[in-house]
């Protein structure tokens, strides 16, 4: 007999996309917002959790470390167009013109290296995306960070502890622009290095 985890919908991608989008409305506010912290009111101890003597992680522990281990701290210019869509107001006040695509732009104290996160909110389909970098002259290698499962109410289980987690890949770039494929209800961290090392 298998055992299935009867974990609550706030332990599912879903909960790590929505923790991104506040932090990226943080980032924005700049100076503003001092600390992010996770709240136990919906989710006690961080987003690990532990059954039958096991403990694994929740989505949401795998967003919140991409952004804690990614070198990015001085937000840079992005601009971003992308497919929108209305919400109903269902769940929370309607509104309309909701970008499918959220991004946000962050280089290391250096000028070495320039993190571009992207979270992509659809929940079936995956966004082709066209990169185009200003000012900052990136080597070949490009180093990925995914976050995505197989539906947007994936979850990791005691039986299954790994089943969404963050994946490394690379890719290269020809130039400063980039085609990419935003995989559907994910969250994505493409670091470009500089040539040359520090811009500053």
């Amino acid at each position: 007999m298998t055992h299935r985890s009867t974990g609550s919908p706030d332990s599912t991608i879903s909960e790590a996309l929505y923790v991104t989008l506040i932090i990226h409305e943080c980032i924005r506010l700049g100076e503003l917002v001092e600390m992010v912290t996770h709240s136990a009111t919906v989710n006690h101890g961080g987003g690990l959790r532990k059954e039958r003597e096991i403990v694994y992680a929740n989505p949401v522990y795998y967003a919140r470390k991409l952004y804690s281990t990614q070198s990015g701290t001085i937000p840079v210019r992005i601009h971003v167009r992308c497919p929108m869509y209305d919400s109903s107001g269902r769940y929370s006040p309607a509104i309309s013109d909701v970008p499918y695509l959220d991004a946000i732009a962050l280089v290391d104290d250096n000028d070495s290296d320039l993190n571009l996160i992207l979270t992509n909110r659809h929940p079936r389909e995956a966004l082709d995306t066209h990169i185009a970098l200003h000012d900052f002259d990136p080597t070949e290698n490009v180093r990925v960070q995914t976050l995505t499962g197989r539906s947007y109410m994936s979850r990791n289980g005691w039986d299954y502890p790994d089943r969404v987690k963050l994946r490394g890949s690379s890719l290269r770039i020809d130039g400063t622009e980039l085609s990419y494929s935003v995989p559907a209800h994910s969250i994505v961290l493409l670091t470009f290095s500089r040539k040359n090392g520090a811009g500053l």
